[in-house]
């Protein structure tokens, strides 16, 4: 029970703080959309980045433990999560030394690569009964208007402004749905505390 604590402890804290350093960064150093392309601030990149090395470190561990449990699907659709953070945190390395079109295309063509990896990621994550409905349709939704801006880049749409207002989007939705995670998966542990303290009296 001491292990599964920890595991729980783990899981909640980095789906809560990426939420946290998601909205920071937004509210205190947002993206500045007056150019060509937007540019955004180191202390905005570091403070995401900082809340996607936890994110990642929560995604793996829920699907090594949901390996442990043979959910299979939802383990597989956690470790591609994990990757696909990776692939965000390469991105946003580019975007540091944005200085022309094209340099902002790199980086963008790196995120595309990890959005399409979300999608299947958050679809394998649906098979799993452990946390509401609704948090699945929300996080279906999320893999769609992500999506939207891949095929929008893959198919040469490059108006970067409406690009990234549907990729910033996405990711405050799925910001928002790891929060939810976070809340279902602290609940699903106090009810599995509470049944085995019944259990035990």
């Amino acid at each position: 029970m001491r292990q599964e604590k920890f595991i729980t402890l783990t899981i909640v804290t980095g789906f809560t703080v990426q939420f946290l350093c998601y909205v920071i960064a937004l509210l205190f150093f947002p993206p500045d959309f007056s150019g060509e392309f937007p540019a955004y601030s180191q202390e905005s990149n570091l403070i995401v980045e900082f809340g996607l090395a936890l994110n990642m470190a929560s995604a793996t561990v829920m699907g090594i433990k949901l390996g442990d449990e043979r959910k299979i699907l939802a383990a597989a659709g956690f470790t591609m999560f994990a990757i696909a953070i990776g692939l965000s945190m390469s991105s946003l390395f580019e975007v540091f030394d944005v200085i022309d079109k094209a340099s902002f295309e790199k980086s963008y063509f790196i995120n595309t690569c990890s959005n399409f990896l979300y999608v299947p990621a958050i679809l394998l994550i649906a098979t799993f009964d452990g946390f509401k409905k609704w948090i699945h349709y929300v996080s279906i939704f999320t893999a769609l208007v992500i999506f939207t801006s891949g095929v929008l880049f893959m198919f040469y749409y490059r108006n970067y402004i409406v690009l990234d207002m549907f990729t910033m989007a996405g990711y405050l939705l799925l910001s928002f749905t790891q929060l939810m995670w976070a809340l279902n998966v602290y609940t699903n542990y106090r009810l599995r505390v509470g049944n085995s303290s019944v259990m035990e009296s």
